[in-house]
Formats: structure tokens, C-alpha cells, sequence
């Protein structure tokens, strides 16, 4: 047996503490031990929740110490136990520091990730790998970031309207299953199914209806931020991002896919509602990750193009 590092983070924690049990849709379909996750990720083992619980999902999202981590030391059995790069530990961190530096929105965080993951990706091998590297581009970065030239430099990425309504499409797919008061769920849904039965020109209209909402409402998303932020550090703690493997590309581009639509999905409820709330935000994307959940088509593929990054910035 080893001694490694068990990290439990707060919104595991205050979960254990007051929802011992759960009894939204979800923990009564999936039953005992549900939504409660052990990960492990080489020397370390991780304690999370499933997004897939509406009570797990406003813990993860609403709470603005939810990746506050408490540390213990566990018992494992040592065979075939392998030690996590110190580098690639480093920029682990790296990537997180960049999310929760309070000088950028989520989506010019997620700019400078794609910033290291480029650089990350010409490594064709560990040993190319050089942290040091790694860390001046990151001080770099930081740079661009106070000047305002990162915010600058992500307004000119062109974006791909093509790209952006397939993605507005898949959404009419989706049989959502969110806890709204009747008449809102409705007309909720109701707009999702019209996605299935419009035009193309209607529904290159509805994407600039939906993305005027966003863009018409700065102070709306501002104030949610975090909560956009929690998601991505949620998606990173419960996966090996930064494994220097082609995955962690791929994973890049479907956390801005995922984004884009959770951004559609508000943006539409914000069409007939003035008043959402954090609780409504975080129903919609419990309800999202629900569907992910038990649609087995939303696998993550390895993609081996650096187009990967820029469709990625371009969908956000």
C-alpha cells in the first residue's frame, strides 16, 4: 500500500454536509452512490460530483469557493502506480491560474489557454516538453492581459457563422428536462423545437437574434462570470487536461462547443424572461449536462489539426 493525495473540493464537501441525499430526477433514476465520483488521475485521486444532479450542479456553479480544495493523504494499493509529471502538474496549475485571474472573462481565459495548448501540441513527445517554456509564455500572457491587447487580439478572431448555427441546430435535438414553473418551460421549449422546423434563412436570423440578446445584456453575463468560469474548472478538475496527448485538444474544442450552446440556451430563455436569476442558469445547465449524460453520441474524438484552437476561439 501507498500513501497518495486525496483532494476533496468544497462543493464535494458542503454536498456531504447538507444534501446527504438528493431527490431530483436524476439521484432517483441512478440510485445509490449517485452523484458522488472518485477519479483518479495517476498519484492522485480526486473526490467529485455529476453535473447530472440539479443539487450537485447549483453547488459546482453558485458557489464562488466551490474549487477550494481540502487535502488528505489515502491508502492505495502501489501496483502499476505512476507518478504525475511535475511538469505537466505545473501546467495544470498554470491553466488554472488563468481561469480564475480576475482580469478576464471566461472566454479570454479560455484565449490564453489556447495560447499554452498551441505551444503544448508542437511537442510531438514528453521529453520536448519544457515547463520553463511554458511558464515565460505564461508571464507573456499575463502581459497582453493587463495592457488589454489580449482582449484586443480575441475581438478580431473571425468567427464562423456556419460553425456557430450547426451548433444553434443541435440544440432543437436536445429533450431537455428542466424544473421550470409550467408557462416558462413551455415557451422554453417551444422555441428549442421551432430550431427543428425553421428556414435556413429563419435560422441564421434566430442566431443573430439570440447573439444580439447576448451582446445586449454585457452586465447580465458579467455578473455570471463565475459562474461560466466554475463550469471550466469543473470540466478541468474532472478531466486529465493536460495529459500533452492530441485528447486535450479535442477536449479544448468541445468545452468552447459546450459553452457556445449553454450561451444559446440562456440567451433564448432571456428572450422571454427578464428576470433570470443564478438558479434558472444553473437549472438550464444541469439540464444540459443531463442530456450529455445519457447521449452517447457526444464522445470526444481525437482531432489532429491545430484548426482544432481556432474553431474552438471562433464558436466561443
Amino acid at each position: 500500500m501507498e500513501l497518495i493525495e486525496n483532494y476533496q473540493p468544497e462543493y464535494v464537501k458542503r454536498f456531504k454536509e447538507n444534501n446527504n441525499k438528493c431527490l431530483c430526477q436524476t439521484c432517483q433514476k441512478e440510485g445509490n452512490g449517485f452523484p458522488f465520483v472518485t477519479l483518479r488521475w495517476k498519484n492522485q485521486q480526486r473526490e467529485s460530483l455529476s453535473l447530472s444532479c440539479q443539487t450537485a450542479a447549483s453547488e459546482i456553479l453558485l458557489n464562488p469557493r466551490a474549487f477550494v480544495l481540502n487535502m488528505s493523504s489515502i491508502a492505495v494499493d502501489s501496483k502499476d502506480l505512476s507518478e504525475l509529471e511535475h511538469d505537466v502538474e505545473m501546467l495544470h496549475q498554470i491553466f488554472i491560474n488563468h481561469i480564475i485571474d480576475n482580469a478576464t472573462d471566461y472566454r479570454e481565459s479560455l484565449y490564453a489557454i489556447s495560447i499554452l495548448l498551441n505551444k503544448v501540441q508542437r511537442c510531438k513527445e514528453i521529453t520536448d516538453f519544457n515547463i520553463d517554456q511554458l511558464v515565460t509564455l505564461s508571464s507573456q500572457i499575463s502581459e497582453l492581459i493587463f495592457s488589454g491587447q489580449l482582449k484586443k487580439h480575441l475581438s478580431e478572431i473571425s468567427g464562423f457563422a456556419n460553425l456557430r448555427l450547426n451548433l444553434l441546430l443541435g440544440l432543437g435535438d436536445m429533450p431537455l428536462e428542466i424544473d421550470l414553473p409550467m408557462v416558462k418551460k413551455m415557451s422554453f421549449m417551444l422555441k428549442l423545437t421551432e430550431l427543428k422546423i425553421f428556414s435556413e434563412d429563419r435560422i441564421e436570423e434566430r442566431l443573430l437574434e439570440l447573439e444580439n440578446v447576448y451582446y445586449s445584456c454585457p452586465q447580465f453575463f458579467l455578473d455570471y462570470d463565475f459562474l461560466f468560469k466554475n463550469l471550466i474548472l469543473y470540466k478541468i478538475y474532472n478531466n486529465s487536461f493536460c495529459d500533452l496527448s492530441v485528447k486535450s485538444i479535442s477536449f479544448f474544442k468541445t468545452l468552447c462547443e459546450e459553452l457556445f450552446q449553454i450561451k444559446m440556451l440562456v440567451s433564448i430563455y432571456l428572450l422571454d424572461n427578464s428576470d433570470m436569476g443564478n438558479k434558472e442558469v444553473s437549472l438550464i445547465i444541469n439540464a444540459y449536462y443531463r442530456w450529455k449524460k445519457n447521449d452517447q453520441s457526444n464522445k470526444i474524438k481525437s482531432i489532429q489539426s491545430e484548426d482544432a484552437i481556432l474553431y474552438g476561439l471562433a464558436v466561443l
